[in-house]
């Protein structure tokens, strides 16, 4: 993560949009994969916006590859509008995007398991485009999660999800239609609680990893816990060990706490069908993937 950085509020951003304060600070939303995320707003229009910015001196730069990823999705259900991309000032790229509302994850544990289902088609129905896209997202969290509008209680089973922060995607399909070869040794990548296993083996990532990473934010956003979270695990190597002793009990450790049965039942479909079921360059079958979820 970057820590918010001192951001001047008067001074503009493509001649129409500035970073708003709370008090004499920047007002900060949220901190992406490599920037953070600030209030701004449109000048025109006083429309409220989100500003993430990065450093022009950041060691891997991401801001431009976050851009054309969303551009290449633009108008996709579910993913941010984006409003604006160039420099801020000498020291800082700038990327405005639509503000959108609460994250999902501030209201774990989610008052239903319907509500549960809910983000559940309301994230399939993004990663299909995303995947059929050729990306893969690679940080599926709950704070990557966000409501349109408002908060939960505002919405309860309406309101349309974006996921954000593909500062971390990557491209699975070549140009020419292949897909990426299987490779190992790879860097970690992701956030460790809600990373697929194979992250955690140093495992090149593709589309069966993310709706693996989806399964683990339902069950955190159900139970607001997870096995390796129960256990204390603080660091990479516990979690991967608490997380592969999980998966190898999936029942008895990793849904142990989510006690509806249609949840329970639509979240081991998921886990296995991610796991065991996909390979490493399979497309997944949103049609299946949406039926385990359409019961509850």
């Amino acid at each position: 993560m970057t820590a918010p950085v001192e951001v001047p509020a008067w001074l503009s951003i493509g001649s129409r949009y500035a970073v708003t304060s709370d008090g004499d600070k920047a007002g900060v939303l949220g901190e992406g994969s490599f920037g953070a995320v600030y209030k701004g707003i449109d000048i025109e229009t006083k429309a409220a916006v989100a500003i993430k910015l990065e450093a022009v001196t950041a060691r891997y730069p991401q801001l431009s590859y976050e851009h054309k990823a969303l551009e290449e999705l633009a108008g996709t259900r579910g993913i941010p509008r984006v409003l604006y991309f160039g420099p801020y000032t000498t020291t800082h790229n700038a990327l405005v995007m639509e503000r959108l509302g609460a994250s999902v994850g501030s209201f774990a544990p989610l008052p239903s398991p319907t509500l549960v289902a809910h983000v559940a088609r309301g994230l399939l129905g993004v990663l299909r485009y995303v995947h059929r896209a050729g990306i893969v997202h690679r940080d599926i969290k709950p704070e990557n999660l966000l409501w349109e509008k408002g908060t939960c209680a505002d919405t309860m089973g309406s309101a349309r999800l974006f996921l954000i922060d593909f500062g971390l995607c990557k491209r699975v399909m070549e140009e020419d239609g292949r897909h990426i070869p299987e490779r190992e040794g790879k860097s970690f990548v992701g956030t460790p609680e809600y990373a697929a296993l194979r992250a955690h083996q140093g495992r090149e990532l593709s589309r069966r990893d993310d709706v693996e990473s989806m399964v683990y934010v339902l069950v955190y956003l159900a139970t607001k816990t997870l096995p390796w979270q129960r256990r204390g695990a603080v660091d990479d190597k516990e979690i991967a060990a608490a997380k592969k002793r999980a998966l190898e009990d999936v029942e008895g450790r990793l849904l142990a706490g989510v006690g509806n049965d249609g949840l329970r039942a639509a979240l081991l479909a998921t886990i296995i069908y991610a796991r065991t079921t996909l390979r490493f360059a399979d497309m997944p079958n949103f049609e299946v993937l949406e039926r385990y979820w359409s019961m509850l």
